[in-house]
Order: structure tokens, then sequence, then C-alpha cells
């Protein structure tokens, strides 16, 4: 295992990805903070890839529990692989994008893998995408596939349905307007396209991922969906869920920033009018997100939606729409709270493309991985 190193924000700025690489390797990025007890699940969905040769490249993001110690321990007691390397990395705590940032400097590989330290890849995943990949070397493109939401409890692990693709025809519209997103380990990247888009902006308090990959859209790449390579997204990191969701000012704000710079974005690429709806629609969402937190944030967003809006009218994304004219958002969004939180009635958002409907229920990884296989389980069957 590399000595661990540690690097400056700035630094990171002065130093970026070589023009080189490995042909045919996987670099795996990995950024961590005090995931001692998931991390080696998340490993060992690396190690099961039928694929090789990979590099995994960890970045511990100032971790203040045991995470190096239980990283150190779960590589010693791997079977040697002369296909499988990894490599170890610490920095002082500054957020998941500077350590993406520092593993994607530190990585050599011709395709790039992004995992989060808690989310799992099924173990033909990587295979499946850079066999497509490499039919296509002379498009610009991003493979991504299926995908389901898992969460742990206790001595289990629940299962949920599978989400359903973004329409390749119309990501970027569809990303926006429909409220949709794809996890970011879906996806397996080319190392020269992810060198021209540039760092992960380490400014941003959420939406980071979201950024990125519409800042792939915008720049002429595609999304290819891999019907045969599948990933589970940790529950716990899901959006607008209430486990672990970011509800501070500062990350709204980084998810309205984010909206704006798409926005200014498509404006200079003359494409404004064409994307004016759904970037009306996203603006909504948002508003509906943050109105129980951010009166003034929310309101903001109902002005751009407005604006954007090709009837000047907010789209039609909001229950009982009449009581939001009567009490404005943010006391129609309370008044919904109080009555849920009093009569114990589930929250059900029509607009919202989540589906947590438990599917099944296991008790090891090894059973995720049978349930991740298309042809064992399928959701119609």
């Amino acid at each position: 295992m590399a000595r661990p190193a540690i690097y400056a924000s700035k630094t990171l700025h002065e130093r970026w990805m070589s023009e080189k690489f490995e042909l045919g390797l996987v670099s795996v990025i990995i950024p961590t903070y005090n995931r001692a007890g998931s991390v080696c699940e998340t490993l060992d969905s690396v190690f099961r890839q039928t694929y090789r040769p990979i590099e995994v490249v960890v970045v511990n993001d100032g971790s203040t529990d045991n995470t190096k110690e239980v990283i150190e321990q779960w590589h010693k007691d791997r079977v040697r692989d002369e296909q499988f390397r990894l490599r170890y990395f610490y920095q002082c705590s500054q957020g998941a994008p500077a350590a993406r940032n520092l593993g994607l400097i530190e990585s050599h590989g011709e395709f790039i893998q992004f995992l989060d330290s808690d989310d799992l890849l099924m173990p033909s995943k990587i295979s499946a995408q850079s066999n497509m990949l490499s039919d296509r070397r002379s498009d610009k493109v991003a493979a991504y596939g299926n995908w389901r939401f898992f969460s742990r409890c206790e001595d289990v692990i629940i299962i949920y349905k599978a989400m359903m693709p973004v329409n390749e025809d119309y990501p970027l519209k569809e990303w926006l307007g429909a409220n949709k997103f794809v996890p970011l380990h879906s996806f397996l990247w080319r190392h020269d396209d992810i060198r021209n888009l540039g760092p992960w902006d380490e400014s941003l308090a959420a939406d980071q991922d979201g950024e990125y990959s519409t800042r792939f859209l915008l720049s002429g790449g595609k999304m290819v969906f891999c019907l045969s390579s599948w990933v589970y997204y940790s529950f716990s990191n899901a959006p607008g869920s209430s486990i672990g969701a970011d509800v501070s000012r500062q990350a709204f704000e980084s998810r309205y920033k984010v909206i704006s710079r798409i926005e200014n974005e498509l404006n200079i690429k003359g494409l404004l009018d064409e994307y004016s709806e759904a970037l009306s629609m996203r603006y909504a969402h948002l508003a509906k997100r943050c109105a129980l937190y951010y009166r003034d944030i929310a309101n903001r967003c109902l002005k751009d939606s407005k604006r954007l809006s090709p009837n000047g009218r907010l789209p039609d994304i909001f229950t009982f729409p009449f009581l939001s004219r009567i009490l404005g958002l943010t006391y129609k969004q309370r008044l919904g709270r109080f009555i849920r939180n009093t009569f114990s009635i589930p929250c059900r958002d029509p607009s919202s493309n989540w589906d947590f409907e438990p599917i099944v229920t296991v008790r090891t990884l090894e059973e995720v991985f049978t349930i991740g296989n298309p042809e064992v389980y399928s959701d119609d069957a």
C-alpha cells in the first residue's frame, strides 16, 4: 500500500491528470470519510469484478475513525492478484470533490470509475461498460446502467425497486425537467473525456455530481445505457430522503447555483428557449424541497420558475396548488408536514421519481449480487 500523502487544496489546482494512461486499465476512485463500517463491502464489490486490470485509488478525506486501519487490513487479507492493485492517500478534510480530484490526479487508467465508500458495483458492471465504450471509441460517451437503492438495517440488507433509465434522446431535458437522476457510480468514463472536462468544483456543498454530469452533457457528451450493468446506491445518499439529506442553507444555495450555471451555459449556447420549460420545472422542484427551511431561496426559485415557464405560470408539480396560492408555498408545506406528523401519513410526492418500494430483504452481500443479475431476478417477475 502506498505511503499516505497530504495535499493542500491549492495543489489540486496546480496539477491535473496526465495525458498518458495505461491502455485497458480501469481506475476506481473512492473518496471516503469515516466509513470504516462500510468501506470493506465497497472494496469487496470492486475486487469481485470480472474485469481486470483494475487499480483502486482510495482517498481518505480526513477520517477520524479507523478507516485507514480497516482498509489496510482488508488489503492484507486479499488473495494476491497482480492485475488488482490498491493505492491509498490521505488529505486533510476538504470534501468529496477535492478527494475525487486528487484521485483523478493519481489515476493511471484508460477508464474512470467513481465509487463512494458505501455503494456497490455488481461483478460484471465494469466489464460490460468497458466493452461498450471500446466499441464506440469515436464518440464522446459515458456508459451507465441499471441501479437500485439499498439500505442496511441491523443484520439485514433491504433492496428497493429498480429505477428507470434516462431517455438517451433527450438526457439533459429529462434530467432537468423530470427531476431524474443517475448515481455517479453507475457511469464508466474515459480518461480523455474526464481530463478534458476538468476538475470537480470544490466550491459546491451539494449536487456536485449533478453539476459534473450536466457539464459533460453540455460539452457535447452523450450517455449510453448498458442493460447488463448494475449498481446499488446507498439509501443514506438518496436525494430528498430524510436519511442523510443536507438541508443547510449552504447546500440549497449550492443546488441553486448549479441550476443557474446550467441556465447561463444554455443561454450562451443559444439553447435556452429549447430548455426553458425543463429549467422551470427544475427551479420549481428545488423551491418545493427548500420551502420548509429557507423561504427566501424558495421564493427566488419560484420567481425563476415563472420567468422561464412558457405560459408564465408555475409547473403543475405541486399537490393542492390552491393552498400554495392562498397560504404561500412555505406555509402550505409546513401545514402538510404538521398533518402528516399528526396522523402518521406517509409522505407521497407524485412529482418525484424516487420509488422506495422494498422488494426483498437479504442477509449477505452474495445475495445482493445475485439479485443484481437481471438474468436471475426481474422486477416484473
